[in-house]
């Protein structure tokens, strides 16, 4: 595989063997310059054919995080709608999102840490658990769009990845899914 154009550090258009071009998602893909031949292609994340040109721009601004989010989103609606969905439609979702994101920034930091430090927990096993059990009742009774959206990120974690969060994980994302819709609406 041919690397073509570096985007950002972790997106570059590239042809493949037959001269088709895509776009390639993956960590340190743009530092290899370009062009450059790809050899080990276990360092691509995500692949993504027929992406309109219009689009390239728009990807340098939108981090790794969101494109591996839109891109399980598009993945699930997908599977709920057991239909082909437009190519470019992963970029227009991970552009809002982006763009919401920024208006945020401080909720948004705080979440994606969160979530890195629970995936990290996740991985090797741990589970957080404490007496909470009365609060995370309460707080999904009182919050339930937050439960919902937390309850979501569990399915997703569990059907991806066979990861499970405890009622505690999913109080601590309630709370930070909360900050970031508070702040977003104040913007």
């Amino acid at each position: 595989m041919l690397i073509t154009k570096a985007i950002n550090n972790n997106v570059v258009l590239a042809e493949d063997d037959n001269g088709r071009e895509l776009v390639l998602f993956g960590k340190g893909l743009g530092f290899r310059g370009a062009p450059s031949h790809l050899d080990d292609e276990s360092c691509i994340q995500r692949s993504f054919r027929d992406v309109s040109p219009e689009l390239y721009e728009a990807l340098a601004s939108i981090s790794a995080e969101v494109i591996i989010i839109a891109s399980g989103i598009v993945d699930i609606a997908r599977q709920e709608l057991n239909c082909a969905l437009n190519p470019n439609l992963i970029f227009t979702i991970a552009d809002h999102l982006q763009f919401a994101i920024d208006r945020s920034s401080y909720s948004y930091v705080r979440f994606v840490t969160h979530m890195r430090f629970l995936i990290s927990r996740l991985i090797r096993g741990e589970k957080f658990e404490s007496r909470n059990g009365s609060l995370f009742k309460q707080a999904a009774k009182d919050f339930s769009d937050e439960y919902a959206c937390a309850r979501a990120i569990d399915e997703y974690l569990r059907s991806s990845h066979g990861w499970s969060c405890t009622d505690e994980e999913l109080l601590y994302l309630m709370m930070h899914v909360n900050r970031l819709c508070a702040s977003y609406s104040r913007s």
